[in-house]
């Protein structure tokens, strides 16, 4: 897969901290570690390891209400039908390491040059991320001591809490993955302590960005409840084209849920950020995160609704979460992947029902507002986006192959040149399998 080159900012703290890494799993080699058996010798690891391949087919279609441009060709449709294979394997464990290493191949099935893919040169047609190649997606070495710490070190898919700030950015066929140096601590009672130095992000697109970046995540089990601070300081390379993604966060998430009766539970999720920019940013941050959410739980049946903003003026800067698995929030449209001038209030009610042992289904229902009113570029006056209907039914087969049918229905509420002035109608048909 094509990837922008690698831009080398501050090789020497880079160097260091890649050699306090090694030598931090150096250290811990020196101990046995306990818990899951170890092997009795890197080659009876090497042979007690285990095989996997995922398989995921997906044709996705995009409309676009009004976009078509005769005089420049535009087309306002797309289709991309793509097949995604991963193939993976699991060492065993010697003296606490283990390694694991996974590849992937994106392959286009027909449509090829029906969608701009990012990297396929069609750019008279509307994008769908899926772009082909095959690359080393996961490659990493880690370190297991008791139950009480694992240090992890190379590329790995990760997510932190519900993926809101950082994650793998499942639904795409090209997963993102990070090079890092990660270490998770149990060593306070019902407390984990995880902390990642990022070095590098391979993105969606097909290419990949330098960064010097911090994530520190406390998750705290109180009862039947999680209380979450997070600490995260994103610090993109200085010719990496991202200086105005980095930024510091500060946030503390709660999430609890209220037991009615034997089959029913009131969940509820309560979450606030405030970040600023950080870095070489040359632009202004003083933005904050609000999520409140609230919902009813049962066997077969779920229900939820809740407000998330993401504060955002011109004066003020965008409140962001460029690492995020996006595509999970605020519609699966993906109309709010970045941030608008005016900021983000999504108000939304969703509901979930499972039957029959295979059955599955959702529906969404998404409010988008301005949380400050801005003029657009034509100067056009926005306070409300626009809204949007989501909705998944999926079946799962006896074999355990998936098989799933996807709609967004995005209406747009003004004539803005943005993005988001634009009616936009999608739909997926997909089946995944794995072994």
């Amino acid at each position: 897969m094509n990837r922008r080159p690698a831009h080398n900012h501050n090789p020497g703290i880079r160097g260091i901290q890649r050699l306090a890494g090694l030598a931090l799993l150096a250290i811990c080699a020196m101990t046995q570690a306990k818990g899951e058996k170890d092997q009795a010798s890197l080659e009876d690891a090497l042979r007690q390891g285990s095989a996997s391949i995922g398989l995921r087919y997906r044709l996705e279609q995009v409309e676009l209400s009004g976009a078509s441009n005769p005089d420049t060709g535009y087309d306002n449709s797309a289709t991309a039908s793509t097949l995604r294979t991963t193939l993976g394997f699991r060492s065993g464990r010697w003296q606490g390491f283990s390694a694991y290493i996974q590849f992937e191949n994106v392959s286009n099935l027909g449509a090829a040059d029906l969608h701009n893919s990012t990297t396929n040169g069609v750019t008279d047609r509307p994008v769908i991320a899926d772009p082909k190649g095959t690359e080393v997606q996961q490659a990493y070495l880690r370190y297991s001591l008791d139950d009480r710490a694992e240090f992890t070190l190379g590329r790995l898919e990760f997510a932190l809490n519900n993926q809101r700030f950082v994650g793998p950015v499942g639904w795409r066929q090209n997963h993102q993955s990070f090079d890092l140096l990660k270490a998770d601590l149990h060593l306070i009672p019902r407390t984990r302590l995880s902390y990642a130095y990022l070095d590098r992000v391979h993105r969606v697109f097909g290419y990949s960005v330098d960064m010097s970046s911090h994530l520190l995540n406390a998750p705290i089990t109180l009862g039947n409840g999680t209380l979450t601070p997070y600490f995260y300081l994103l610090d993109y390379a200085k010719d990496s084209g991202f200086r105005e993604q980095s930024s510091r966060t500060l946030g503390l998430s709660w999430s609890h849920a209220f037991n009615l009766t034997d089959d029913w539970s009131m969940p509820y999720r309560l979450e606030f950020a405030d970040q600023r920019d950080a870095g070489g940013n040359p632009n202004e941050r003083d933005a904050d995160y609000l999520n409140l959410e609230l919902g009813f739980a049962g066997n077969q049946f779920w229900i939820k609704g809740g407000l998330e903003q993401l504060s955002g003026s011109p004066g003020d800067g965008q409140f962001s979460t460029p690492l995020a698995t996006l595509h999970a929030f605020n519609g699966w449209a993906d109309l709010f992947l970045s941030t608008p001038a005016g900021g983000l209030q999504d108000s939304y009610l969703a509901a979930g029902l499972s039957w029959g042992g295979r059955w599955s289904g959702q529906l969404k229902v998404h409010r988008f507002n301005a949380d400050t009113t801005f003029l657009d570029p034509a100067g056009y006056r926005v306070d409300h986006y626009g809204n949007e209907v989501d909705a998944l039914l999926t079946y799962t087969a006896a074999w355990k192959q998936q098989f799933a049918i996807k709609i967004a229905s995005y209406s747009a509420a003004d004539d803005s040149v943005l993005g988001t002035g634009t009616d936009t109608m999608k739909y997926w048909f997909y089946s995944t399998y794995s072994w």
